[in-house]
């Protein structure tokens, strides 16, 4: 996702899948993602600080609406989807810092 606006928009044709444990947490899926991408997109630096984000582009810490830490089969379990329909995304932290700062201002 990148910032564009005041808030955080997806990025059409960037989609890479990735494979990790059920009991993966959001730090490790969030490296094994930033190393996929920057295998696969040359824009994308590992020096680059990254969130993981959920769709609603709020960061994965916890399962939505509880306070139980992520894990992927947790996720799952609370979506009720299938491993491969479970969608996540990457942000830099520059791209996200700026969405919520301009959230702050125009509020």
């Amino acid at each position: 996702m990148r910032a564009v606006g005041s808030g955080l928009q997806k990025i059409r044709g960037v989609t890479v899948m990735i494979s990790a444990s059920p009991e993966a947490t959001a730090a490790d899926i969030l490296q094994v993602a930033i190393d996929k991408h920057c295998v696969c997109d040359s824009k994308m630096s590992r020096s680059t600080g990254y969130k993981l984000l959920y769709p609603d582009a709020t960061v994965v810490q916890y399962i939505p609406g509880t306070v139980e830490e992520f894990t992927l089969v947790s996720y799952k379990t609370f979506i009720a989807k299938a491993y491969s329909k479970l969608i996540l995304y990457l942000c830099s932290d520059e791209d996200y810092t700026l969405c919520k700062l301009l959230l702050t201002l125009s509020l």
